[in-house]
């Protein structure tokens, strides 16, 4: 709930509104441990729909991002955290499929172990 008494404006909803604001969460996303990492998939996941390419490009400006990504999905506990890196990863791959998968191949992640994880 907001101070006046109205419903609260979800997260998800105002970086929509400010991709601009994405950037430091996918930096994060990169650099972060693991329970920070699970907590920004389960925002930046969102985001997919409306900013898909603004996305795409950030996380493929950082390759670390996309093999903290396939780590959540491989290793986290957390099927929410599984679906939302999985989304996330899909968005990244529909424009710039060869970064990501070639990212995934010299991290050892390949598209076979994200599909059985």
């Amino acid at each position: 709930m907001k101070q006046g008494g109205g419903p609260a404006i979800p997260t998800w909803a105002v970086l929509a509104e400010l991709p601009n604001s994405l950037k430091p969460l996918v930096k994060s996303l990169a650099i972060g441990l693991p329970p920070v990492q699970e907590k920004e998939i389960e925002v930046l996941w969102r985001q997919c729909p409306d900013q898909s390419i603004v996305l795409g490009d950030l996380v493929t400006e950082m390759p670390r991002c996309i093999v903290a990504l396939a780590n959540r999905v491989i290793y986290s506990s957390s099927l929410e955290v599984k679906v939302g890196g999985t989304t996330l990863l899909i968005c990244v791959a529909k424009e710039h499929k060869k970064i990501a998968l070639d990212t995934l191949n010299e991290s050892e992640h390949s598209l076979f172990t994200l599909l059985c994880a």
